[in-house]
């Protein structure tokens, strides 16, 4: 039989051993974090302004109209195996927005926006339903001629 001195450098490599292996083995990192915080700006059109809209995200002649405070998120529900909101926008010219929905920081997929003119028509306040096929985060783009207005949504499990 050996003696605890014969041992002590065997047992040594084995516990290094172990902890390299345990150590080496880390969890997929997350995925970045989704900030979807409002961060809007009192600088908008007059125009809008005028409409008593006072904050919003964008520029040119296409704003997400936005909340004082708060998330993006606080304006989602959930549905079905998805979740879906309403996030009113304001088109400064005649032509509608071109949209785009897409996962992003790790969310894969594509989301759908639905504007639904009101009977006064653009320029002016324009409602739109944004469905969102799953949890994660997703990047809200719309192009006008004059402008882009970017927002991410943290859609919560």
């Amino acid at each position: 039989m050996r003696s605890d001195a014969n041992w002590r450098p065997f047992l040594m490599v084995l516990s290094m051993v172990a902890f390299t292996t345990v150590s080496g083995c880390a969890a997929k990192p997350a995925a970045q974090p989704c900030d979807d915080a409002v961060e809007s700006s009192t600088e908008v059109p007059q125009a809008m302004r005028d409409q008593e809209l006072g904050h919003g995200v964008g520029q040119g002649d296409v704003w997400f109209v936005a909340p004082e405070a708060g998330h993006w998120s606080d304006l989602v529900t959930s549905e079905g195996g998805g979740a879906a909101g309403k996030f009113p926008m304001w088109i400064g010219g005649r032509d509608m927005p071109q949209l785009a929905v897409v996962g992003v920081k790790g969310t894969e997929g594509t989301g759908r926006a639905q504007l639904a003119p009101t009977s006064e028509g653009i320029p002016g306040p324009l409602p739109m339903r944004i469905e969102f096929p799953g949890k994660g985060c997703w990047q809200v783009t719309a192009k006008g001629k004059t402008g882009t207005a970017r927002i991410e949504v943290h859609v919560k499990p």
